[in-house]
């Protein structure tokens, strides 16, 4: 899908989400796959990461580990019916065990195991989140996601509503940020906003964003402090008037299929002192930034990707954003 299309419209209806874009679906990075606290002590749950099958297990002392779904002996899916003994986890079809590593380390009626076992991901939990390393190679982790400091904070707030499966690819949302003139338009800002002190710097890019916004019916000054650390997690750092207000936003990408993503949002408060009043912001906040983030929404499931776009002086860095985004597909 490299050549220029006239009328996209035609194209469009006739192509599921993973043909619209002329790159993978599934670049370089670390994904989240679950909130920990939100997988029970000895279970196993059926997920998809990347195009492909995978079960995400906790085991009885509370380690969290995900692996390919299907066992290597006969094919059966671990996610129905599998269990969880101790740190093992027991096929459903004929038994055999896999140790928290993913080596095979018992098979019934039989002697000694064989030397098979499940692929393994990578994984890091950080702030909560279980995230999993996917290469498109099948290249290790060059990278971990680094721990955020949440001193001074109130813990991230999330849950159903901060929580969304859409027909997208993960490089538009991470683009979304830098295409700063889309802002008046879907997002009511009074005037195009100002990047500042933008950077690329391996797997990380940074910017600062300015814009004019309304907050509870009064004009206001927000600057956000954008960190992405590939494409798959995108940290918001906001101040409203020069502090007055401080909140951050998190954002969590994950390709689960060709064509389809998963996204889930933490909001946090600077804390005031004032548990009651963080509450009250909180309370504010999360519905306002839900509800921005789903403007962008029938854009992004029916978009297609231009690869040479008409960009005008006021789009935004979008083409040096794009040449950075590129190294997560090679």
């Amino acid at each position: 899908m490299n050549t220029h299309v006239k009328n996209p419209l035609p194209a469009l209806q006739a192509a599921r989400a993973g043909e619209r874009f002329p790159f993978g679906a599934s670049p370089r990075g670390w994904y989240a796959v679950a909130w920990v606290e939100d997988l029970g002590l000895a279970s196993v749950r059926p997920a998809r990461l990347c195009d492909r099958d995978i079960v995400v297990v906790r085991t009885e002392s509370g380690e969290a580990a995900v692996y390919d779904a299907h066992c290597p002996h006969l094919g059966a899916h671990l996610g129905y019916g599998g269990v969880v003994e101790g740190e093992s986890l027991r096929c459903p079809f004929h038994g055999w065990e896999y140790d928290h590593g993913g080596r095979c380390s018992k098979i019934p009626f039989v002697d000694a195991p064989m030397k098979v076992g499940l692929h393994k991901w990578p994984t890091v939990v950080r702030g909560g989140m279980l995230q999993a390393w996917h290469d498109p190679h099948g290249q290790p982790p060059l990278w971990t996601p680094v721990e955020l400091d949440q001193q001074g904070w109130t813990p991230p707030v999330h849950g159903r509503d901060c929580y969304w499966s859409l027909r997208a690819h993960v490089q538009d949302i991470a683009e979304n940020g830098i295409d700063v003139a889309h802002f008046t338009t879907v997002h009511g800002a009074q005037t195009i906003g100002e990047l500042l002190d933008v950077r690329y710097e391996g797997a990380h890019a940074s910017w600062t964003s300015v814009s004019a916004s309304d907050l509870a019916g009064k004009p206001s000054i927000a600057e956000a402090s954008v960190v992405l650390n590939a494409l798959g997690l995108h940290q918001v750092q906001v101040r409203i008037d020069e502090g007055k207000l401080q909140f951050r936003s998190f954002l969590y990408v994950t390709p689960v299929a060709d064509g389809c993503i998963d996204i889930r949002m933490t909001v946090s408060v600077r804390q005031t002192g004032d548990r009651r009043k963080d509450r009250m912001l909180l309370t504010y906040l999360v519905p306002r930034l839900t509800s921005e983030l789903a403007k962008d929404f029938d854009i992004w499931e029916n978009k297609i990707y231009i690869e040479r776009p008409p960009l005008s002086r006021v789009d935004g860095p979008i083409r040096h954003f794009r040449k950075w985004a590129s190294d997560f597909y090679q």
